[in-house]
């Protein structure tokens, strides 16, 4: 599918229903967005006020701060979680993409509740670790830098703090590149809710192997007209559906892909032949 018709399914999605595609697209990021901010706003306040000063912020110094820290992360983290299924959830029946609808996928039980928990929570934690290595690599850098500020043209450490540059650089490339091809697990969680989560992110990397370049163009495309904040309600709805429409179609590829085996059978030295 190219973009003129994936925009074109878009809009027959969107038409009609445009008020509720809006409800629905602004919900988890501004809920996101809150959880992001009031912690930003009372560090700020903090800070002005002369308890807590900016390193202390950042390099945890003030054990009250990180104890709050970690439970707004557990706030934030219990309460996106039934929103994003959610949002993943009503943006995928409106597609008209549904093919499982099961108590549990709503998180209607406590037993639901905590199985998204624990899927979710796995695949955190995989991205998180990968953020280690960039922390390292920074790090590194500013421990090095400092050394090299008191040698004549900065000498051997101003060199490995080019090498820790460079190293969280690879780091952080690779990052983004996980989390964009992470992007269909939860769609994939909603068609099968007891999947294995290190199961359901290789799946989602291998589906969207080789189609990374097309993934990012589409959020290029929209990415312009959502920078002016009084055009992002108009925009954010067309961009969700989108990319919604997008991972399904993947989906659906890869799925027929990995029911055409091919079965490798010697015939007349090295012809292969493809079962239908």
């Amino acid at each position: 599918m190219n973009f003129r018709e994936l925009f074109a399914c878009t809009r027959r999605t969107i038409r009609g229903r445009y008020g509720r595609v809006l409800g629905i697209s602004l919900l988890y990021p501004l809920a996101w967005l809150i959880f992001r901010i009031v912690p930003c706003i009372l560090a700020g306040v903090l800070i002005s006020q002369g308890r807590m000063t900016a390193n202390m912020l950042i390099f945890g110094g003030m054990p009250l701060w990180t104890l709050f820290s970690v439970l707004w992360s557990v706030l934030r983290f219990g309460v996106l979680l039934p929103l994003c299924c959610g949002t993943c959830g009503r943006l995928t029946a409106l597609t008209g993409l549904e093919r499982r609808k099961t108590e549990g996928v709503r998180l209607r039980t406590l037993a639901a509740y905590l199985r998204a928990v624990y899927f979710y929570a796995c695949v955190e934690l995989q991205r998180t670790l990968l953020l280690l290595p960039i922390i390292a690599g920074l790090l590194g850098a500013g421990v090095f830098f400092r050394y090299s500020i008191d040698l004549p043209e900065g000498g051997f450490p101003l060199f490995l703090a080019a090498q820790c540059l460079c190293f969280a650089a690879a780091c952080g490339l690779y990052y983004l590149r996980f989390s964009l091809g992470i992007a269909a697990v939860p769609f994939l969680w909603l068609e099968q809710p007891d999947a294995s989560p290190f199961l359901a992110v290789r799946k989602s990397r291998d589906m969207l192997r080789g189609h990374y370049v097309y993934f990012i163009l589409l959020i290029i495309a929209y990415l312009p007209t959502m920078l002016p904040v009084v055009t992002i309600p108009f925009m954010l709805p067309h961009f969700m559906v989108s990319c919604t429409l997008f991972l399904h179609i993947r989906m659906r590829e890869w799925e027929q892909q990995e029911a055409s085996p091919v079965d490798r059978f010697p015939v007349r030295g090295a012809e292969i032949r493809t079962c239908a």
